[in-house]
């Protein structure tokens, strides 16, 4: 399968074999991702990470910012160092299996399947810090 990087970088390809069923009942053979290990390289992972910062800034904080301001910059640190950190501990690839995450469906609510846990790119668990960075902030707590 042909692979056509966008820009010169360093990358990891990654194939990890696992069987964990699917919830249409069909175990996958191989999970394939690639990650760009230069985080701050204005590649469009980057710029999306950032616009989805900005909306959630705006959104929970009633923030209006620029997606090049500080404030977005720190976000995005923040959001890579959570990333790199679930990479560096060595965390398989469910979020359950992470001691700094937890993630419990509420009382009355079907249990969450093995494919609403999966977390193989550890994005879920940087996502969930980030918010939790935002919901305690003072701004948030105040409004």
């Amino acid at each position: 399968m042909p692979i056509i990087l966008p820009q010169s970088g360093s990358y990891t390809i990654s194939l990890t074999a696992y069987g964990v069923p699917q919830s249409d009942g069909v175990s996958p053979k191989i999970s394939a991702h690639l990650n760009d290990l230069a985080p701050y390289s204005d590649n469009s992972g980057e710029s999306q990470i950032k616009s989805q910062l900005k909306y959630l800034h705006e959104r929970l904080l009633g923030e209006t910012l620029d997606v090049d301001s500080e404030e977005i910059h720190y976000s995005y640190q923040f959001f890579v160092a959570a990333w790199q950190a679930r990479w560096d501990d060595g965390v398989d690839f469910y979020i359950t299996d992470s001691n700094s995450e937890s993630c419990e469906e509420p009382e009355g609510v079907a249990a969450f399947s093995d494919d609403e846990m999966a977390d193989p790119q550890h994005t879920l668990a940087a996502w969930s810090q980030v918010l939790l960075y935002l919901m305690t902030d003072y701004q948030y707590l105040h409004e």
